[in-house]
């Protein structure tokens, strides 16, 4: 059983570990990530400081290999629960600075890190440079083997033909002039990319298929494994492009079904001998001579119980992956998701989900629906069944799904089994880097076992079920109660006057229990003053109630009484960009005013120049009306003091949330719109999207602070609703550090009412 940091880790630990690491590394190719616990454990969760150790590793190898380099000791400044460098991350910093150039000698170390410097001798003797090393990785049993020296006796290397993180695929003379293609793992064998792929070739060698890109033989030379195939045409993307190149969308439909078929009926027969294939795209579906053939076994994986779901680790091509491989589970008909992904996008000319970004592709994956337009409607129906969220939605067989397209298709029959005619495909000399594959580099060091077989690819592995968050939860606001009848109270003063014998009655309605909120009158009562018997009564007029309003701010609406005052139902701050409105909100909460927008970059602007900053701060103005990102909740809350307010709290923020919901919210975009695009029912804007935003309440955790967030980030597909304080899913944790400035965080201010001045 594996251990580490002291602790040992089950088999199921183990591969959420990997999952999480793998996720991190997908993330952090699109440059530095300023919030990580967005991809990390909750913090008291077991695998937090394994996962912390792991990510820390991964983004110093980044930080060497693009970013000038980084030290080992900048991550228990940014996360003091590492309580000091770990050796791990010592080793680590070690391995990097080699493996990019700079190689600082031991005596470094041995300053550095005196009290670890022992155990660090004994590690580096056993370190292997294995990661991150470009084309044919050096091996620790021998030096780094020529292109030449990797083929083997008679066979001749010609043009390369595809080149990705673990292999390259050149296509090759073997002996008697037969063309055939080599593919060379680039990795040493004491690589775990190299070992899954020598599991996954002996599990399907003896798998032969007519769909199925047949392996004829392999070799182990200079610890590198070498596997000669099938020499085919081209793959579907090559033959996308062949058609875009001729001024078409995509594949034409019935030259893609043709193609399907064969897919189709290989893929079921891989899953009735309980094997998933885990990575279908088109780069790994080669035509030959008009027929297609599932190439690419790296990922397959057995299903030894041919169970309609298993536990698998986080491995594939992030844009064709299915919801369920986001959260450690495939079955067969992940493999069905992921052909119609494929379909669609060979179909269409583009992906029917988009994502720019490993966080994007992701929650399109998960939350987001296929865009299908300019597919017709009846095929479109077939492809969202297939591309259902919930596997049990689909097909029951890759077949099926096929068989369904055709008769969409086809209505009335007649289709055929048409084929292509044959064309050469055309093919770049040298194709570009990564283009074949898309999945993550980083694994961890596999744990080793005594097992009761020496076949490896049955140790199925398993991620650890979804667990309910331990994140304090934050109540919503109480439930809103019918205002009821309110108070009559009615006043009958009989006055007898003299004189006259005559009597006046006055009959007064107070109307109690508060005012009506939809009322724009003012209510004008007059005050009795008690007289004499022998006198009439004195009516005196009450006096004019001077409505109050926070100081700086203007009026922008008429006033409304709330008790024994009057206050402006909306008033405003600044004025051209910098302007701000904010709305009186008072039903079923403690009366207050609150932020119609989030706070813009031209308010932030504004008050950094009269509150200059003492700290360094991540804020930059990317445009006036756009949302103030990128700002610690002390700087929100510095800022709110300084309009006179204070940040929310998470229920007036579920308060005004409940009020109405967006008909537009900013969510599966890009980039933030301008703060007042899109306005709730109570007239506050972007409560549902267009980013995070704090909140005043705070909780301490293991020492640091944390605060409750409300809104959601303006990339996720979904809006935030009633169902999001629910929303325990790490992706969309409502908890962030108070110092951390997330380019997806930011605020907006509540002032409550003033008292008025004796």
């Amino acid at each position: 059983m594996p251990e580490m940091d002291g602790s040992l880790l089950s088999d199921d630990e183990f591969n959420a570990l990997q999952a999480i690491a793998d996720r991190f590394a997908e993330a952090r190719k699109q440059g530095p990530i300023d919030d990580w616990e967005l991809l990390l454990p909750l913090p008291d969760a077991k695998l937090r400081r394994p996962a912390l150790i792991e990510c820390s590793k991964i983004d110093l190898e980044y930080a060497w290999k693009s970013e000038g380099g980084q030290r080992g000791e900048y991550y228990p400044v940014r996360f003091p629960e590492l309580n000091g460098v770990p050796i791990e991350l010592i080793v680590e910093e070690y391995r990097v600075r080699h493996l990019f150039g700079d190689k600082p000698p031991l005596d470094d170390y041995a300053v550095r890190f005196p009290d670890q410097y022992a155990e660090f001798e004994k590690r580096i003797e056993k370190l292997i440079v294995e990661r991150s090393a470009p084309k044919f990785a050096k091996s620790a049993s021998g030096p780094t083997p020529s292109l030449a020296s990797l083929f083997p006796t008679g066979y001749r290397p010609g043009e390369i033909l595809g080149r990705g993180n673990f292999a390259e695929v050149w296509r090759a003379e073997a002996p008697g002039g037969i063309a055939i293609a080599i593919k060379i793992v680039t990795q040493p064998l004491d690589n775990d990319a190299a070992q899954r792929e020598q599991q996954s070739l002996e599990l399907v060698k003896k798998l032969q298929h007519p769909a199925l890109l047949s392996t004829t033989a392999f070799w182990i030379i200079q610890n590198r494994l070498v596997i000669a195939m099938e020499l085919a045409d081209g793959s579907l993307r090559d033959r996308l492009q062949e058609c875009k190149s001729r001024g078409l969308k995509g594949i034409p439909a019935e030259e893609l079904l043709s193609y399907f078929r064969d897919v189709a009926t290989g893929l079921d027969w891989l899953h009735w001998q309980g094997v998933l294939h885990r990575d279908i795209k088109p780069e790994n579906i080669l035509l030959m001579k008009g027929y297609a053939k599932v190439a690419d076994f790296g990922l397959a994986r057995a299903n030894t119980g041919k169970a309609a779901m298993m536990s698998v680790s986080f491995a594939g091509t992030p844009a064709f992956m299915p919801p369920e491989m986001w959260s450690g589970k495939a079955g067969p008909r992940s493999d069905q998701y992921s052909l119609a992904f494929t379909y669609a996008e060979l179909r269409m000319g583009r992906r029917p989900l988009e994502g720019d970004d490993f966080v994007q592709v992701m929650t399109s994956a998960i939350e987001g629906e296929p865009d299908l337009e300019g597919v017709p409607p009846a095929e479109q129906t077939v492809l969202r069944r297939a591309l259902a969220k919930r596997p049990e939605e689909r097909f029951e067989t890759c077949e099926e799904f096929v068989e369904a397209l055709e008769r969409a298709i086809h209505p009335h029959g007649g289709g055929g089994r048409w084929r292509p005619k044959v064309e050469a495909i055309t093919r770049g000399s040298e194709p570009a880097e990564g283009s074949s594959t898309e999945r993550t580099e980083h694994k961890l060091t596999k744990p080793k076992q005594v097992l009761g077989t020496t076949d490896k690819t049955l140790q199925q592995q398993t991620v650890p079920p979804n667990k309910q968050s331990k994140w304090p939860k934050t109540p919503g606001p109480a439930p809103t109660q019918g205002s009821g009848l309110r108070l009559v109270v009615v006043v009958l003063l009989v006055l007898a006057l003299a004189g006259g014998g005559a009597g006046i009655a006055y009959v007064v309605f107070f109307m109690g229990g508060g005012s009506n909120p939809s009322s724009q009158s003012e209510q004008t009562s007059s005050k009795i003053k008690p007289v004499s018997t022998t006198s009439k009564p004195e009516i005196v007029a009450p006096p004019v109630k001077k409505p109050l309003k926070p100081d700086r701010f203007a009026p922008a609406a008429d006033p409304k009484d709330i008790g024994d005052e009057k206050y402006y139902e909306r008033i405003v701050f600044g004025k051209g960009d910098g302007e701000v409105a904010f709305k009186l909100l008072k039903d079923g909460i403690q009366p207050f005013y609150l932020m119609e927008t989030k706070a813009p970059n031209a308010l932030f602007a504004a008050f950094r120049i009269e509150k200059p900053a003492d700290e360094i701060s991540k804020w930059k103005d990317n445009g006036p009306r756009l949302p103030a990102f990128n700002v610690t909740w002390d700087e929100a809350t510095k800022c709110a003091a300084w309009l006179g307010g204070r940040l929310p709290t998470p229920e007036e923020l579920d308060f005004a949330l409940s009020l109405g919901m967006l008909a537009n919210p900013a969510v599966g975009l890009k980039n933030p719109r301008p703060v007042t695009e899109d306005r709730s029912g109570s007239g506050i804007f972007d409560l549902t999207g267009n980013g995070r935003e704090w909140t005043s309440s705070t909780f301490k955790l293991k020492d640091e602070d944390f605060a409750t967030l409300r809104g959601r980030m303006f990339t996720l597909a979904k809006p935030a609703g009633p169902e999001q304080l629910k929303d325990n899913d790490l992706r969309n944790a409502q908890v962030q550090r108070t110092k951390v400035a997330s380019p997806f965080t930011t605020f907006r201010v509540a002032i409550d009412l003033p008292k008025k001045k004796e």
